[in-house]
């Protein structure tokens, strides 16, 4: 068992860094103490971060707040990214089993207020591609 400051972090003005910075210092200390170890996983994207563990998401140095089917629909894209998600393989992951295709109205409406809130940054919006007639699908970038 450690008494004391065992160490100094300079914290920076970016409320993203920190998230970065205070999970480096919690992998560190489990390495220290041989502790099992688990990865934290980061998802990030030009200036979004998801911290899925901690259900955090950033853009930039700001966080946004989401709801659990928004954050889970974002992880799920997110951590998938370039891949397409039909209509019912997203509500079966992100509501459950008992959702089906029939229930899009659910998915369209979570799907605008999780744009509306990635918005503030012009190009986050539109890493979230739909394509047309089948679901969405997470890219940064128009492979077009």
């Amino acid at each position: 068992m450690h008494h004391g400051a065992d160490a100094y972090a300079s914290f920076q003005d970016s409320t993203a860094e920190n998230v970065l910075l205070a999970l480096a210092l919690l992998q560190s200390y489990h390495e220290r103490d041989r502790q099992p170890r688990k990865p934290v996983r980061i998802l990030s994207c030009g200036s979004i971060f998801v911290v899925p563990a901690f259900r955090r998401v950033f853009i930039g140095d700001k966080e946004i707040v989401l709801t659990k089917q928004e954050f889970d629909l974002l992880c799920l894209l997110m951590g998938n990214r370039g891949l397409i998600f039909s209509h019912e393989q997203i509500l079966r992951n992100v509501w459950g089993e008992e959702y089906t295709d029939a229930d899009s109205n659910v998915l369209w409406c979570q799907m605008r207020r999780l744009r509306e809130k990635l918005s503030p940054e012009p190009d986050v919006k539109d890493y979230i591609k739909t394509v047309r007639g089948i679901g969405y699908r997470f890219e940064p970038t128009d492979p077009q």
